[in-house]
């Protein structure tokens, strides 16, 4: 425990405490001649337990559903095997007219997704074999609330793309609505069976409105088995769509397509038997190895109650610090270290909701600011850690109106598979600290 001791008179005598009627000496009754310390302390115990995959619940706040998508799995000595995938659901586009295909020829129908290629995971050049089902029923918000919930599918894939590079894809050409040519770098298309686009194409009663189709369409899921892959996919982009490829009542090619919905549900699976994980969870970090995982991959608790062993405190400024343990570099070739982690704590609904510093930054605009939680990385890159500013919440325990138990996991998870294993707080060099700076008199 450092103290640095100084002395409150300067700032005293600035306050007009007494009145002009009575000789009182200003401050008095106050401080007196107490001294005021400010008090560093970095000893407190941290009880931190290793969680593992677990699903999470992906709706409001905590998932942008129409953005990054995983596709495909991974396995790793250290987290063991992840496996992604996701569901998709065409609607019609904003402000758009259905062609009248009652004259058209159809020609083909195929599932355009479009390829985040800043964002591989593994073994990026590995083939992939995608299978698109459609799904017996219409899902909703309800049907999938957690990232584990499977949806009843036919048992025959509707359209299949096998050994395909992901990262290796060629332009894929569309025509607009006056038959002009327009090119679209990294996106897959997989052609879906004709019988499948037939009944849809020729549905013209319904296949011009959104209730229609979603009458039509009850949604797909996507899958991919691969060599150690895992691609991301935005579906957010124009080019994400069902797609319907057509000659018009003259014979000039046409396309017209359904854009995916808002809401895109994801599904995310685990195997870590074996793994580093595993047997982390089984000693519970013997060797002070903790493990933080994306989706819905391994998360970290920390109870931090020691702090209650200082008597009402004027608390200053908290911070809780963890590094990096960069000789599993190994798998950062398959996962990138986490941008930035959050801390959050369970409601009495058994709901994870964030800390209260880490909520002020994110209702302000501002986390990086109040909260951080960001990747910290020194000129050498020999330090890589996280630091999170905890104030208000080590406040609020005090209060009694907080646990004090909280659980690191990572930012933006549901859309964000990176990876990282940090040290806990017996680590002889780069130990898990909780840093508080208080005042006393």
């Amino acid at each position: 425990m450092k103290k640095v001791a100084f002395y409150a008179l300067a700032l005293l005598s600035l306050l007009g405490l007494g009145s002009c009627a009575d000789d009182t000496e200003v401050g008095s009754g106050l401080l007196g001649s107490e001294d005021l310390e400010v008090v560093f302390v970095d000893d407190f115990d941290l009880v931190v337990t290793q969680l593992g995959p677990s699903s999470i619940i992906q709706i409001g706040d905590n998932l942008l559903l129409n953005q990054r998508h995983s596709l495909g799995s991974v396995d790793s000595r250290e987290f063991g095997k992840m496996t992604s995938s996701f569901y998709i659901r065409p609607q019609l586009p904003a402000n758009s007219i259905v062609p009248n295909f009652s004259k058209a020829t159809l020609d083909s129908v195929a599932v355009v997704l479009k390829v985040d290629t800043s964002r591989f995971y593994g073994n990026p050049r590995a083939l992939h074999d995608i299978s698109i089902y459609s799904l017996e029923e219409p899902y909703n918000v309800e049907d999938t609330v957690r990232t584990d919930q499977v949806l009843s599918r036919l048992a025959t894939p509707v359209g299949t793309k096998e050994r395909i590079v992901l990262s290796e894809l060629d332009s894929l050409l569309l025509l607009n609505t006056i038959g002009d040519t327009t090119y679209f770098q990294d996106a897959v298309s997989i052609t879906l069976a004709r019988r499948f686009g037939a009944d849809i194409f020729q549905d013209n009663e319904r296949n011009g409105t959104q209730e229609g189709i979603e009458e039509l369409i009850n949604g797909f899921y996507v899958e991919s088995t691969s060599g150690n892959s895992l691609a991301q996919f935005n579906l957010s982009d124009e080019v994400s769509s069902l797609v319907f490829f057509y000659k018009d009542s003259v014979g000039l090619n046409r396309n017209f397509p359904y854009r995916l919905g808002t809401y895109n549900p994801a599904n995310f699976s685990y195997d870590i038997s074996g793994s580093n994980l595993d047997l982390g969870i089984q000693d519970n970090g013997a060797d002070d190895r903790f493990f933080l995982q994306g989706h819905a991959g391994a998360t970290i608790e920390i109870d931090i109650a020691d702090v209650l062993k200082l008597e009402e405190p004027f608390i200053n400024f908290v911070t809780l610090e963890f590094f990096v343990d960069q000789k599993s570099l190994i798998d950062s070739t398959i996962f990138d270290y986490p941008v930035n982690v959050n801390l959050s704590t369970i409601n009495e609904d058994g709901i994870q909701i964030p800390v209260v510093d880490l909520s002020i930054g994110q209702t302000t605009g501002q986390t990086l600011g109040v909260f951080n939680g960001s990747l910290d990385i020194d000129n050498q890159a020999e330090i890589v850690k996280y630091e999170m500013n905890i104030t208000n919440h080590i406040k609020e325990i005090f209060e009694g109106n907080q646990s004090s138990k909280i659980y690191l996991t990572v930012r933006d998870r549901v859309q964000n598979p990176n990876s990282v294993v940090i040290f806990g707080p017996n680590h002889p060099t780069f130990p898990a600290k909780l840093k508080l700076t208080y005042t006393k008199s």
